[in-house]
C-alpha cells in the first residue's frame, strides 16, 4: 500500500512539474508574441508619422516659393500685369505645383493657362484674404475637373492684403509621391476625407481591391480587425488628426526575408552587412544577407537565387552597379533596389532601373536603417508560402517563389528550383494538392509548372526561367493557357 502511495505521489508530483513547464512556456510564448506585435506596431507608426513629417517639408518648401513669388508680385503697381503673369507661369513650370492662379481682392481667379473664374466662395480664398496661409480641403478643379488640394498665400501691399497667390497639387500625384518614397510597390498609400471617402490612392492592391468611390470606413466595415482596434477608434482618430493602428487579419506570414550585398570595397561590404543584419535582429525578423565583391560572380548567380533586396555599389572594376541593377530588372522587377555610393553623377540612370532609394557610404549608419523602417512594413505584409521537405535525416523547406517545377520520376518527385534539385518520395497529385496554390500547374502527367516561372508559351511548349522546356498534354493545353493568360492578366 505505501508503494502505491509512493508511486501515486510520484506521478501527481511528475504531472505538477508537467503542467509548470507548460503554463511557464505558455506565458514566455505570449509574451514574445506580444512584443513583436508591439515592435511591428512601433514601426508602421513610425511610418505614418514620417510620411506626415514627409509632406509637411514638402509643403513648407512650396509655400516659401509662393511667398517668394508674392512678394515680387506686391512690389509692381498693377497685381494683374503681364509681368506678374509670367512669374506665374515660371512658377507652374519650375516647382511641381500642377496648377497656379493669382486672384484678385474680388474673387477673380487668373490661372497660369489664361483661364479666368470667381473663387470668392472658396475657403482658401476668403483665408487668405484674411491674411492667412491656407491649404484647402481637397477639391475638385472648376477649370480643369481635377482634384487637388490649393495652398494660398496673402500678397502685401503696404501694409494691405491685395490678393491671393495660389498653387495646387494634383491628389494622386501626391499620393504617388507618399508611396513611392515609403513604400516603393509593397502596400499602398490613400488620401480620405475625415468622412472616410477616398479621393486617391497609389500602390499593390493585391490584398485589397479599393476604387474610387469607396469608402474607407465602409470598405474595412467587414474585416477582421485586431489589436482591439475598431473602426470607432479610427473615425475618432481621423476627426481630430491624430496618428493611429488599424492591423487587419490576413492570412500567410513572411518567414525570412533574403538580401543581397554588392560591393567591392570589403570595409563598406562589412558595414552595409553588421547594419543590416542588427537592424532584422533588433526588429526580431529573420533575414539572410549574401555578400559579393565582385560584379562578375554576382551576375553569375543572379539566375539562381531571387532577393527580397539589392543593396548595391556603383561604381567598381568592371561592370558597374547600374549595369548589375538593369540584370536584376531583366529578370525580377519587383525586387528593392538600394545605391550605396559616393558617386552622385549616377543618380539618375540609378532612378532609370527604379531604385528605392540612393544612399551616399558617408551617410551610411544613419540612412540605411532609414530605408529599411520605411520598407519594413510592407515587406511583412507580403505573402510567402513554404514546402517543407522532411526527410529521415534532413529538412528544408522551399518558398514557392524559388520553385520552378517539379517533374515525376518513378515513385519520385523531383523538386527543381533556383539552388538545385531535392526529391522526395511521393505522387505528383498529391505534391499538387499539399501545394495548394493556382500557380502551380499540371502541364501534364510527369510536370508540374510553377506560372511564375513561365517566360513563354510558344505551341505546347512552355519556356520556362531556367531555360528548360515543358511540353503541355494536348489534353491540357487549354486549362494551361487560360491559367497562364489569367495569370499574366491578358
Amino acid at each position: 500500500m505505501r508503494k502505491k502511495n509512493e508511486i501515486t505521489e510520484y506521478v501527481a508530483a511528475a504531472l505538477i512539474f508537467v503542467c509548470a513547464v507548460a503554463v511557464s512556456l505558455g506565458i514566455f510564448l505570449v509574451c514574445t508574441q506580444n512584443s513583436i506585435e508591439r515592435n511591428s506596431q512601433k514601426v508602421i507608426k513610425t511610418n505614418v508619422s514620417r510620411q506626415s513629417e514627409h509632406i509637411k517639408a514638402i509643403l513648407d518648401i512650396h509655400y516659401g516659393y509662393l511667398r517668394g513669388i508674392a512678394k515680387e508680385i506686391g512690389k509692381s503697381e498693377e497685381l494683374v500685369s503681364d509681368e506678374n503673369m509670367e512669374m506665374l507661369i515660371s512658377l507652374e513650370e519650375e516647382t511641381a505645383l500642377e496648377r497656379t492662379a493669382l486672384i484678385e481682392a474680388d474673387g477673380t481667379a487668373h490661372y497660369d493657362n489664361g483661364a479666368e473664374k470667381n473663387v470668392s466662395l472658396r475657403r482658401y480664398f476668403k483665408e487668405g484674404m484674411e491674411g492667412k496661409e491656407t491649404l484647402s480641403d481637397p477639391l475638385e478643379s472648376s477649370v480643369d475637373k481635377e482634384t487637388r488640394v490649393i495652398l494660398g498665400v496673402p500678397v502685401w501691399k503696404n501694409g494691405k492684403v491685395i490678393g491671393v497667390l495660389g498653387g495646387s497639387y494634383n491628389v494622386t500625384a501626391l499620393s504617388r509621391m507618399l508611396f513611392n518614397d515609403f513604400f516603393e510597390d509593397v502596400g499602398y498609400t490613400l488620401i480620405t476625407t475625415s468622412d472616410g471617402e477616398i479621393i486617391a490612392y497609389d500602390g499593390d492592391f493585391a490584398y485589397h481591391e479599393i476604387e474610387y468611390g469607396d469608402n474607407f470606413f465602409e470598405f474595412y466595415d467587414d474585416q477582421t480587425l485586431i489589436f482591439d482596434s475598431s473602426l470607432t477608434e479610427v473615425k475618432k482618430d481621423f476627426t481630430v488628426g491624430a496618428d493611429g493602428l488599424m492591423k487587419i487579419r490576413n492570412g500567410g506570414i513572411i518567414a525570412m526575408i533574403r538580401i543581397m550585398i554588392l560591393d567591392d570595397d570589403e570595409m563598406y561590404l562589412k558595414k552595409e552587412k553588421d547594419i543590416t543584419e542588427q537592424y532584422f535582429a533588433e526588429k526580431n525578423v529573420d533575414c539572410t544577407v549574401t555578400i559579393y565583391q565582385n560584379v562578375e560572380w554576382f551576375l553569375l548567380g543572379l539566375n539562381e537565387e531571387k532577393f527580397d533586396m539589392y543593396i548595391l555599389d556603383i561604381r567598381m572594376p568592371g561592370e558597374n552597379g547600374i549595369e548589375a541593377a538593369r540584370e536584376i530588372r531583366r529578370l525580377y522587377p519587383d525586387p528593392v533596389i538600394i545605391f550605396i555610393t559616393n558617386f552622385v553623377d549616377y543618380a539618375i540612370e540609378a532612378y532609370e532601373v527604379n531604385t528605392y532609394r540612393y544612399i551616399p557610404k558617408e551617410c551610411l549608419k544613419e540612412k540605411l536603417p532609414q530605408a529599411y523602417d520605411a520598407l519594413l512594413p510592407g515587406i511583412m505584409e507580403k505573402e510567402e508560402r513554404y514546402y517543407i521537405i522532411n526527410k529521415r535525416n534532413e529538412v528544408e523547406k522551399l518558398a514557392y517563389s524559388d520553385i520552378f517545377y517539379m517533374k515525376k520520376e518513378g515513385k519520385y518527385v523531383i523538386f527543381v528550383h533556383r539552388r538545385g534539385e531535392v526529391k522526395i518520395r511521393a505522387s505528383l497529385s498529391t505534391v499538387e494538392k499539399e501545394l495548394n496554390s493556382k500557380e502551380f500547374i499540371i502541364s501534364d502527367r510527369g510536370y508540374l509548372a510553377n506560372i511564375q516561372h513561365v517566360m513563354k508559351m510558344k505551341g505546347r511548349d512552355l519556356y520556362m526561367r531556367d531555360g528548360n522546356i515543358i511540353t503541355v498534354g494536348r489534353e491540357r493545353f487549354k486549362g494551361v493557357r487560360e491559367a497562364i493568360l489569367n495569370y499574366w492578366g491578358v
